[in-house]
């Protein structure tokens, strides 16, 4: 079967094959809405893109064998990882390239590439006047009485409130 006849339907199978969610795959094809992937497949063109999804798995069989259908408590950063990847060769193959560095952005994140730099300064104690004094002293108590309110500590060996 040759590529689809609309390059954005090509590109959308060609992102199914490889395991996109059919959101997804429809956002990396450039189709738009989000009920895209689901009209798409309710139409006439729906048996060509399935036909054609099945054609790409038998080319690439290593896309065949890997399960993306994994319940809620297996989808591990490996598996989010695996499936960012997937996103961004499949958005980059089709010429998308907001997708594509969506999704390699989302990969530098994750491995820690992108870090927010913020410069801060602290206001030496000595320097400060009452008035900031009291505010941070009250800050400081409010933030401490939460936290303490949320744990519970039991009471030392050998020790009694009686």
């Amino acid at each position: 079967m040759p590529p689809l006849e609309f390059p954005k339907y090509e590109a959308f199978a060609t992102a199914l094959a490889s395991g996109a969610e059919p959101e997804i795959a429809a956002q990396v094809a450039g189709l738009g809405s989000r009920n895209a992937a689901a009209k798409l497949m309710a139409g006439p063109f729906g048996l060509a893109i399935n036909m054609r999804v099945a054609e790409i798995k038998g080319e690439h069989p290593q896309i065949a064998e890997e399960s993306d259908d994994a319940p809620v408590e297996e989808m591990d950063r490996r598996w989010v990882l695996t499936q960012l990847r997937k996103t961004y060769k499949a958005a980059k193959e089709s010429e998308q390239y907001k997708p594509a560095l969506e999704a390699l952005r989302l990969i530098g994140v994750e491995n820690g590439m992108f870090v927010q730099r913020r410069e801060l300064t602290l206001k030496k104690i000595d320097e400060m006047s009452t008035e900031e004094l009291r505010k941070l002293a009250d800050d400081l108590e409010v933030e401490f009485t939460d936290v303490t309110d949320q744990v519970s500590l039991p009471a030392p060996a050998g020790f009694s409130e009686e």
